[in-house]
């Protein structure tokens, strides 16, 4: 098996209510749920060592008027909709 497909066969990854760990033999990144959405807290080696904490926004659009638009301008949907034509 080549090394990407290691790492792959190795992936996996935790949930709970507030918290989400996706990892594999090399990197660990962890999610916390921060009132609606889910934000990286933290990425680390896969041992939980040399971990870098972070404040993520996710994501960014810039409009053209200017506008700037993060996680934090999006709510989810009630229910997941569902339209197959």
């Amino acid at each position: 098996m080549d090394r990407q497909a290691n790492h792959l066969a190795s992936a996996k990854a935790t949930l709970t209510d507030s918290r989400i760990v996706l990892e594999n033999s090399s990197v660990r990144r962890v999610l916390e749920k921060d009132n609606h959405v889910w934000r990286t807290r933290s990425f680390a080696r896969a041992d939980g060592t040399d971990e870098v904490r972070v404040e993520s926004a996710e994501f960014l659009f810039l409009l053209m008027d200017g506008t700037k638009l993060g996680l934090d301008d999006y709510w989810p949907a009630p229910r997941i909709l569902i339209h197959i034509l």
